[in-house]
């Protein structure tokens, strides 16, 4: 299992491009610079939580995989003679063209009618630029999210800083639902699970991180809450 130390809120910190912790273990906290495009490109569109794109940790199966099969291998990048020709209907296609997919959507030169796509598509996008540089860079191209340990501290509490504490914390938290210690998520997690899913909660939660974060939090449940 890969630890999953997510710092959200830490968009602007130095990381070191080893990402290797103190014990000499591999960490996944990535910053903004290391996989958020250069403004005004594809893949910087209208994406309102920078945070949630960075920082939940990426798998192929549940994550890059449906976005590749919806965006990419639709009617390309499928077998020979894919564009390229580029591969990247599997696992192993798609890792050994990882860098050269992001760097293609970030341009904005894939797919060739990016700018006709909706604004839906594009947020896709500019989440799939990103994933795949997460993927590849510090997290082991793991297959899937379950691959990773997800843990209240540091990786939940600091997604609760982050989305949720400014609000749901005090004597008189809304909805009467405070988020401050891991026992009060555990015990309104199927209330959160159901703000998430219907869209009502986070705040400025999108499309695409609303069911990456769905998806977190469920991964979380299954194992535990550890």
């Amino acid at each position: 299992m890969i630890v999953a130390c997510i710092l959200l809120g830490a968009c602007t910190a130095n990381v070191d491009d080893t990402r290797v912790n103190a014990d000499g273990k591999p960490n996944n906290i990535m910053t903004g610079s290391d996989a958020n495009p250069a403004p005004g490109s594809i893949a910087n569109a209208g994406n309102p939580n920078p945070a949630l794109a960075d920082f939940i940790p990426v798998g192929y199966t549940d994550e890059l995989q449906p976005m590749v099969q919806q965006l990419c291998t639709g009617s390309c990048h499928t077998g020979a003679p894919a564009p390229g020709p580029v591969t990247l209907n599997t696992a192993e296609t798609l890792k050994a063209a990882a860098t050269q997919a992001a760097a293609a959507i970030t341009s904005g030169k894939m797919p060739p009618n990016a700018a006709d796509k909706s604004e839906a598509d594009k947020k896709l996008l500019a989440q799939l630029a990103i994933s795949l540089t997460n993927w590849g860079r510090n997290e082991a191209y793991a297959n899937a999210l379950s691959d990773f340990t997800i843990t209240w501290t540091p990786a939940v509490s600091g997604l609760a800083n982050a989305l949720c504490i400014s609000c749901h914390k005090g004597d008189q938290p809304p909805a009467g639902l405070r988020l401050e210690t891991q026992d009060q998520w555990k015990t309104a997690m199927p209330r959160i699970l159901q703000a998430v899913e219907n869209r009502k909660m986070p705040p400025k939660v999108d499309e695409v991180q609303g069911p990456r974060l769905l998806r977190y939090l469920r991964a979380w449940q299954d194992q535990g809450f550890p």
